[in-house]
């Protein structure tokens, strides 16, 4: 095995990518599977079709459309929310979206339940109303990477997370299982370029050949080190472009191209990352495509936005874009990183692309990125150097139209499973069947909307339907009504309900008493109303219901005539629930009744009925009732012993809803006594005053504190920068000695020369280097010039000696004295000090000392002379 630098990159502007559009599919969900492993988007070239996984199933999107849409805009929008598509609902998140290499098959995988499922359509019937399964696989562990034969339409590999792998080969409507066993350790898959050999890559690293029956052939051992494959393509018959990561190792991945000659060495030619992967956010997973035609693989990377470009000329080196003709995917709103989930190419497209002014270059295929916030990022791949045309028509759809649907707003975050997308046909609206999900139950209808002032849909449990002999009867609704003025209650009809009856109106709501809680309140009258028109409204529950005793109030409302009122119903525990309110044993109940709340609406706002808390068949509101009058027929007489139970069910009412009318009155008794209680002495002068000093000091003191928060809030972010850089620098330090500590990265980075951004850096600091080296030159050349010249006019000037001003003379004069008295201070005072040690030894310094004196004098003397005839001999006439 021999480990060989990567040549350096090379900047292309051949090569470039160019934005056509972005498609809003989905909006951000919070449970979005990112630690799995995900390829979402899988092209059908042959039919020009892309399909798209989303939260709740998947996307069809024929190319055409789009191209034709978004081709002539010469700025792409931010995002397109509204183009033709195809929703095909799952009811949960696919995993794995591959086609075919015939175009005919579509393969999605999906878990439900724990059990990793996959699924088999017919690709053509996607374009249509009713999409066809074919047939359908349970994986025996969730899958890690999914594959269909490049030359054989009938075989998919599939890689399960547990290390397992197997090949499935589809006849008719069965299929037959080749597979190798978890202790493989299997972790990525691929086909060779021509179908006849699968390798599959394993956590130690190696990579194993086999035969479509999972025969081993060959085994590659992987470079020096402890690394596991993560990404393998096959790029030729002995050349593979693998990713491998360090085991146990915080390094990122690296991309490797491994040759392996016959009768020589292996050779692994490590690239590093070309993605420039960022973090963990993801499982570390890589997508590759491989366009043999032009000798170009592109490498993108499940933890970057950016997608790596490497080029085979000669050998494989790579490609530097022009930052505006990268491949990338666009932040989010919040301006976060967003990572890629799925990415193909398209090379379906007959789309003369507008290049430069009334320029145009031949069709180019489209690069599709999808990010994990559901935008799918189109590029057009252009390629300008000399190659062959790699795009080829598609071949007609025998029926599209299930592609002639528009969303006019984006799939939900995370949809319900029996929710449908609501669609708005483009074309006459047509019956589209949606797909019934695996091992879910099938979704439920949506329900009616109740239109105003339509009649109010009643839910009425079966168990109290009446018979269908039963005639509607009259029910009379209670008010409370202020003194003055009175107010009429109205009276509403339910015809055919529960309530329904033949005996005249309960005598108790005829007459009830009118009760008074305080002076100052007002009374209230209970008074029922005469038989009128039937109204067509049907409330779903009874007039009065049960309150909760810890309520603060309980009152009856007003209820206009024209306005439908929806009513809870109550029962009682001594009667039979098999009847109805209003016949013998209606309701049996132990709990003590109360009365709902009722707010006075007006008399244009229907009242939606609130739903009731039991099982209970519902009334479709389409469906009016009309009034029915009641007639004399014999039918009116009843048995002695029906009387006496609506006797009791009459007493009851009538006990319940004066217990709630004196709750009600002793509610509003407490109310009045804690508002007599209230002190509303709040603004005589010395509170006033207090108030004002407690709101100037707490003024004082927010401005104090503000002004201390805002000091302390940029110290803290003086604090907060400097540890982050801290951070920063430990960080980096600890990556690079975990680096030197490594030695099979110092082998292999011993040999090869800067990275691409480092040599390009590099460059920039020599020409700089060589640019001053220049300038330096330059002004040493002018420097010596002037000092030549200088010197040369100093030497014109030498022999002319320039008088100085007799002021000057004088100062260095008293300088000099001034000089000499101190010094001959110092000497007096050293004599003295040497006297009283030894006088012997003081004389003979001190005649030392003096004739030292003598003699600068004399030179001194000597020098003033010298210099005085020198100003003499001077001309004096300036």
């Amino acid at each position: 095995m021999i480990t060989v630098p990567a040549p350096n990159a090379k900047e292309v502007q051949e090569f470039q990518f160019k934005l056509l559009a972005r498609l809003r599919l989905f909006r951000e969900n919070p449970n979005f599977p990112l630690k799995q492993s995900l390829s979402l988007v899988a092209v059908a070239a042959k039919y020009g079709l892309i399909c798209v996984g989303t939260p709740n199933g998947f996307e069809v999107i024929e190319t055409a459309k789009i191209v034709e849409q978004c081709g002539g805009v010469k700025k792409p929008a931010a995002e397109v929310a509204d183009f033709p598509h195809r929703s095909v609902l799952l009811g949960v998140q696919p995993t794995h979206l591959d086609i075919s290499c015939d175009g005919q098959h579509l393969a999605v995988d999906y878990t439900v339940g724990g059990a990793s499922i996959i699924r088999i359509y017919d690709v053509p019937s996607l374009a249509s109303q009713n999409e066809r399964m074919v047939n359908e696989v349970r994986l025996p562990a969730p899958l890690r990477a999914l594959s269909w034969n490049p030359g054989i339409p009938n075989l998919l590999a599939a890689c399960m997370q547990d290390g397992s792998a197997a090949v499935y080969e589809f006849k008719n409507n069965s299929f037959e299982i080749s597979s190798i066993p978890a202790e493989a350790y299997a972790t990525c898959l691929c086909w060779s370029p021509k179908g006849k050999q699968i390798v599959i890559g394993s956590r130690n690293g190696s990579l194993n050949q086999f035969k479509p029956d999972l025969k081993i052939v060959k085994t590659i051992p992987p470079p020096q080190g402890d690394v596991s494959l993560v990404s393998v393509q096959w790029l030729s018959s002995l050349q593979y472009a693998a990713v491998y990561c360090t085991q146990n190792s915080g390094t990122g991945p690296n991309l490797v191209i491994v040759n392996t000659p016959r009768n020589q060495p292996i050779t692994y030619i490590n690239y590093e990352d070309i993605t420039y992967s960022n973090g963990d956010s993801r499982l570390t997973q890589f997508y590759f495509i491989h366009q043999q035609t032009w000798n170009v693989l592109l490498v993108g990377s499940a933890n970057s936005m950016e997608v790596g470009v490497l080029g085979l000329q000669g050998e494989w080196e790579q490609w530097q874009l022009e930052d505006a003709a990268r491949a990338e995917l666009p932040l989010s709103p919040s301006k976060q990183e967003t990572h890629p989930v799925g990415m193909a190419m398209d090379t379906s497209v007959q789309y003369n692309i507008p290049w430069g002014e009334n320029q145009h270059l031949p069709p180019m295929p489209l690069l599709l990125l999808l990010s994990h916030e559901g935008l799918l990022t189109l590029y057009w791949t252009v390629n300008l150097l000399a190659g062959a045309t790699v795009c080829v028509p598609p071949n007609p759809l025998p029926d599209t139209s299930g592609l002639q649907l528009v969303i006019s707003q984006p799939t939900t975050s995370q949809p319900a499973i029996s929710q449908q997308p609501q669609l708005v046909p483009v074309s006459p609206p047509a019956a589209v069947a949606q797909p019934v999900p695996f091992a879910t139950p099938p979704p439920a209808p949506a329900p009616a909307p109740t239109p105003a002032p339509a009649p109010v849909a009643t839910s009425i449990p079966q168990w109290q339907q009446p018979p269908p002999t039963s005639q509607p009867a009259w029910i009379h609704t209670s008010a409370l009504t202020p003194p003055k003025p009175e107010i009429k209650p109205p009276t509403s009809v339910v015809p055919g309900s529960w309530m329904a009856s033949t005996s005249a109106p309960p005598a108790f709501i005829s007459s009830l008493t009118q009760s008074a809680f305080s002076s100052a309140s007002p009374a209230f009258n209970i008074s029922s109303s005469t038989p009128a028109t039937a109204s067509p409204s049907v409330p779903s529950v009874p007039a009065f219901s049960v309150l909760p005793t810890s309520a603060p109030s309980a009152a009856l409302g007003i209820t206009p005539a024209s306005s439908p009122i929806s009513q809870t119903p109550f029962s009682f525990a001594s009667l039979q629930a098999s009847d109805s309110f209003g016949k013998p044993g209606a309701f049996v109940s132990s709990s003590v009744p109360a009365v709902a709340p009722l707010t006075p609406v007006s008399s244009t706002t229907p009242v939606t009925p609130p739903s009731a808390k039991i099982d209970s068949t519902v009334v479709p509101s389409s469906v009016p009732f009309s009034p029915v009058s009641r007639p004399s027929t014999p039918e009116q007489e009843q048995t002695e012993e029906s009387q006496e139970l609506k006797a009791k069910n009459d007493a009851l009412i009538e006990e319940a809803i004066r217990e709630v009318i004196s709750h009600f009155n002793q509610e509003l008794f407490h109310l009045s006594q804690r508002v007599r209680n209230i002190d509303l002495n709040v603004l005589n002068e010395e509170r006033l005053e207090n108030l004002m000093e407690g709101v100037n000091i707490m003024s004082a003191f927010m401005k104090e504190l503000k002004e201390t928060t805002v000091a302390q809030e940029v110290e803290v972010d003086s604090l907060r920068s400097f540890l982050l850089e801290a951070f920063a620098y430990v960080e980096n330090m600890r990556a690079r000695i975990k680096l030197q500590n490594n030695p099979d990265y110092m082998s292999i980075q011993s040999p090869q020369g800067l990275d691409p951004l480092q040599a390009r850096k590099m460059a920039d600091i020599r020409r700089n280097i060589q640019f001053i080296e220049s300038q330096l030159a330059i002004i040493n050349r002018d420097l010596s010039l002037k000092w030549t010249t200088f010197q040369e006019s100093n030497k014109e000037n030498r022999e002319i000696m320039k008088l100085p001003s007799l002021e000057s003379i004088y100062q260095a004069m008293v300088l000099h004295n001034n000089v000499l008295m101190s010094q001959k201070k110092r000497l007096d005072s050293l004599e003295k000090a040497l006297r009283t040690l030894n006088r012997k030894r003081l004389i003979k310094v001190m005649n030392v000392s003096r004739s030292m004196d003598d003699s600068q004098t004399d030179n001194q003397d000597t020098e003033f002379s010298r210099i005085a005839q020198d100003f003499l001999s001077l001309n004096l006439s300036k």
